[in-house]
């Protein structure tokens, strides 16, 4: 007679599925493979996420005979990852297999991205099948009319990131009918398309990106903002591209999106390099709309193209400086800003002074003629210290921006000699 030892099929469920949780994919394999127990409930968490990426043909096949043999696995499925960035010819076959992987999971996936390229674009493919319990959707439609066809039947999305093939579509006047997307909250992708979704949605996240070669005006950015408005939540996110805005459409944002917590302006397009002329503009737009934002709290003015390697004089953190203090004095809520090239700026809330998180130079004799008199930094020796010992100096701007926190760091101040939280400094 044979006794069995495997007591940790003795333990409930519950605690064996909190156990897989923590263990690597190949630890989650590897225990799929003692016993049936452990392998009906590892074989879901192992199958979660699956991705067919071009260049892999032998993993894509042996993906595929997996989930083509076995139902457990294909029930198991909940977000599915398609990259498509490789040649037509070599991706014909690994193509096919996809399609078919893709239609034994459709009935039971939550999670949908589609990479493509222009030498092989799946979206046209993908629209023929249905997702019933799909809530996030990544793919780029090729034109307006097969957006709006995909997603109307898709209600119960709630993440959205969609972009169109086509570099010229169609201006957001000619547009078909919107639809209703009641679950909808957060949504990325072309401006042609949000005005379409926005209409009774729960959007309160929204970064939206004009197609290359399209020409903008302050009057789109207007259509926009007002679209947004009729979210049945109020925006509190919003990034876009700076290109073509103007006063108007600050002026349509001061009235229509008055609940923004975070506001970042960008630019991505090579043909449109920003010049100092546009940000005078976006500067005095800001300050227009300040006082009517009564919960806005950070602001990001990024170029990802144009001045991100230009050393910073100390000219241009004195007119940073005395900008954000100005912006501060309209807006109490603002707390941190990010300035070209890249200076991030932290408010302290009693004081409301500022402070950037350079560490050149000329930042250095920035911050040693203007933070010592201070009131929250009077006496305190900044640095931090982990569990395990580990010490260094604090950046202040990081500090209150929360990348501390972020890195779950137990920060620690001294003040006459007593120990001070983080969050001490930060109110």
């Amino acid at each position: 007679m044979v006794v069995s030892n495997n007591k940790i099929c003795s333990l409930p469920i519950e605690i064996l599925h909190d156990i897989i949780a923590y263990l690597p994919l190949v630890d989650e394999i590897r225990l799929s493979r003692t016993c049936r127990l452990l392998n009906d409930l590892c074989i879901p968490v192992v199958y979660r996420q699956v991705s067919f990426n071009s260049r892999t043909t032998s993993q894509a096949v042996k993906c595929y005979d997996v989930i083509t043999h076995s139902d457990l696995v294909a029930r198991s499925v909940r977000k599915f990852t398609l990259n498509l960035t490789g040649k037509p010819t070599a991706c014909e076959f690994r193509w096919h297999i996809c399609l078919d992987a893709l239609g034994k999971t459709a009935s039971f996936l939550t999670s949908l991205c589609l990479v493509s390229s222009g030498n092989l674009d799946g979206s046209s493919e993908i629209m023929k099948f249905t997702f019933p319990r799909l809530r996030e959707l990544t793919m780029s439609f090729p034109d307006v009319i097969s957006f709006t066809q995909f997603v109307d039947n898709h209600p119960r999305l709630v993440h959205l990131s969609a972009f169109l093939n086509d570099p010229l579509p169609p201006r957001l006047s000619c547009e078909p009918l919107p639809v209703l997307l009641p679950m909808l909250e957060t949504f990325t992708g072309s401006a042609q398309l949000v005005a379409l979704v926005a209409r009774g949605s729960r959007i309160f996240r929204a970064t939206i990106m004009w197609d290359i070669g399209l020409d903008v005006s302050s009057s789109d950015y207007e259509q926009i903002f007002n679209t947004l408005s009729q979210s049945t939540v109020p925006l509190t996110h919003l990034e876009f591209n700076m290109v073509g805005f103007g006063p108007q459409a600050f002026a349509t944002m001061a009235r229509s999106l008055k609940a923004l917590e975070q506001l970042k302006f960008r630019n991505t397009h090579h043909h449109n390099p920003i010049n100092s002329r546009l940000y005078d503009v976006i500067y005095t737009g800001i300050e227009s709309i300040l006082p009517e934002m009564k919960c806005l709290v950070r602001i990001d003015i990024i170029d990802d193209l144009g001045l991100i390697d230009l050393d910073t004089s100390l000219e241009q953190i004195e007119m940073q400086y005395r900008m954000l203090s100005l912006w501060s004095a309209l807006c109490n809520t603002l707390e941190i800003c990010t300035m070209p090239p890249r200076i991030t700026w932290g408010r302290f809330k009693k004081s409301g002074r500022w402070i950037s998180d350079l560490e050149t130079k000329v930042s250095s004799t920035w911050m040693t003629k203007h933070c010592k008199d201070i009131p929250e930094l009077l006496g305190v020796q900044r640095y931090w210290e982990d569990s395990r010992g580990s010490s260094g100096e604090v950046n202040l701007a990081r500090l209150l921006r929360g990348d501390y926190w972020k890195d779950k760091r137990i920060m620690m101040f001294k003040r006459s000699g007593r120990p001070r939280r983080a969050h001490e400094i930060r109110s």
